[in-house]
């Protein structure tokens, strides 16, 4: 089952989305047949999608990771084509948390999703053209390459590498070399000098990475915007977050409104695209399957395509070829409307919460209450961190906001801000408010600047994503400990 073989990844509305879906689905259970996990799981008596959605249990990575201890002594495992790469993800402290095999036909999703981008990129815009303009792609490093092991890699790396096969690799910056580069400051110094006078047209990467990799372009070229440098730059491809806290900033340093194209990406696989005028995403329907379970009901009916609702929120599950049959992603998505196609948008991840009362307020709801602060008061927010408190000796939340611009803004309207907007978004922590269990949250501000130490330490590990939720302020500082320990100094 290569890339070549699936129909193509576009947009349809529930029916269309089911018949792509069920056709998908009898192409995968072709492709797995003489393998354990296709046995072990009883895809022989799995004949059709609706079946699939009902039948087949979706598994954590735990599940799944016994196999791929396994793969490559044991033969037809989880596939029966080539074993090619290893796509890897950290925590938050740094360290490889999951492997995730991508066989012949992963990497054929994945070249094929790439070629989606390059199309809607070019039909938004007007002198992008992905076979001749030049790309400005910020990730990790590419990959080991060992000898005698299987080369693994980030996915921002591994991103890199596969848009070389899609592309010219003589248009894709920065090169590898620069990536490879360990020291920060090296590295930055690197890219600046390699990109100063490339007619870049579109640049991509995860919004918090690439607002410090541009801002220290500028910085060392000593311009106030990228149009001094790429006078045609058009276009940013974002993932990994929401664009609405990012917008405004790298706008002004591209030095005009770009244009943007959001993209679902996981290590997992490619899960979405930005692709019509409302800016939600839209399912790769002909590359992945997928089923949902309600958020509000994680362990009740397992849903397919054909019934999501708009407004409902769920739990995302995928199947892919390379033998993760039902794999529980832990996403959360938010269907925004069904006619003329299915969109939706991606609310966060099922994850911590923070609880002082019961009412238990889960991490999609504080990013949500951020990013609606944020956008009221105009606060360009890079990251947050949130734990229990005290206020006048009543527990409360306190938060910690590393943003720029926050100066003139008093710390009290910012808390007013995030009181209400969790007020409106938890009505267990209204509740506890009204009642007075919990007092007003406490805000501070952070400058700007944490993040990028973060960014510079790990820098080689991939676009590790900051933790916000902490159970106390001891655990909060040994956190900010292994990043900056003078930071953590003065927090203590």
């Amino acid at each position: 089952m290569t890339g070549t073989n699936f129909p193509p990844s576009s947009p349809g509305n529930p029916a269309v989305s089911f018949d792509i879906q069920s056709g998908l689905y009898g192409k995968m259970k072709q492709a797995l047949k003489g393998t354990k996990i296709y046995q072990d799981l009883g895809l022989e008596q799995i004949n059709t999608y609706e079946e699939y959605v009902r039948e087949v249990p979706a598994r954590d990575h735990e599940f799944y990771e016994s196999y791929v201890k396994e793969l490559e002594t044991v033969p037809n495992l989880l596939f029966t084509d080539e074993l090619k790469y290893y796509g890897v993800s950290s925590g938050t402290s740094g360290e490889i948390c999951k492997k995730i095999p991508y066989n012949s036909a992963m990497v054929g999703i994945f070249l094929s999703f790439q070629r989606d981008i390059g199309c809607i990129v070019a039909a938004r815009t007007a002198g992008v053209n992905p076979a001749t303009s030049m790309q400005f792609t910020y990730g990790s490093h590419y990959v080991s390459r060992e000898a005698g092991k299987i080369p693994r890699g980030y996915i921002s790396g591994l991103i890199a590498a596969f848009a070389a096969k899609n592309f010219r690799p003589d248009l894709l910056f920065p090169s590898i070399a620069a990536l490879r580069i360990p020291g920060w400051a090296e590295k930055m110094a690197a890219i600046a000098e390699e990109v100063k006078d490339k007619d870049i047209r579109v640049m991509s990467g995860v919004p918090s990475y690439l607002i410090n990799i541009l801002e220290e372009i500028n910085r060392r070229l000593k311009i106030n915007n990228l149009r001094e440098i790429w006078p045609n730059l058009e276009a940013c491809c974002y993932s990994g977050t929401s664009i609405q806290n990012y917008r405004e900033r790298l706008d002004e340093l591209a030095g005009l409104p770009l244009k943007y194209t959001g993209v679902y990406l996981s290590t997992e696989a490619p899960l979405g695209l930005t692709r019509t005028a409302s800016g939600d995403y839209s399912f790769n329907t002909g590359l992945v399957l997928y089923s949902f379970n309600l958020f509000s009901d994680p362990d009740g009916k397992t849903l397919g395509i054909h019934e999501l609702a708009p407004g409902g929120e769920y739990l995302v599950n995928i199947g892919t070829p390379n033998g993760f049959i039902k794999y529980a992603l832990n996403d959360v998505i938010r269907v925004t409307r069904t006619e003329p196609c299915i969109e939706f948008q991606v609310i966060g991840r099922k994850g911590p919460d923070i609880n002082i009362a019961t009412e238990k307020v889960p991490l999609i709801v504080t990013n949500s209450a951020i990013a609606e602060t944020g956008k009221k008061l105009r606060i360009a927010i890079r990251h947050y961190f949130l734990y229990p408190s005290q206020n006048k000796n009543i527990p409360c939340y306190e938060w910690l906001l590393i943003c720029d611009n926050a100066g003139n803004i008093p710390t009290e309207t910012i808390s007013g801000a995030l009181d209400r907007e969790l007020m409106a978004l938890a009505p267990k922590y209204k509740d506890r408010r009204d009642s007075a269990t919990i007092g007003a949250p406490i805000v501070k501000i952070l400058p700007a600047g944490l993040e990028k130490v973060c960014f510079e330490k790990y820098n080689q590990k991939g676009q590790m994503k900051l933790k916000s939720i902490f159970d106390g302020k001891s655990s909060f500082i040994d956190f900010i400990r292994q990043i900056d320990p003078e930071a953590a100094a003065k927090l203590d």
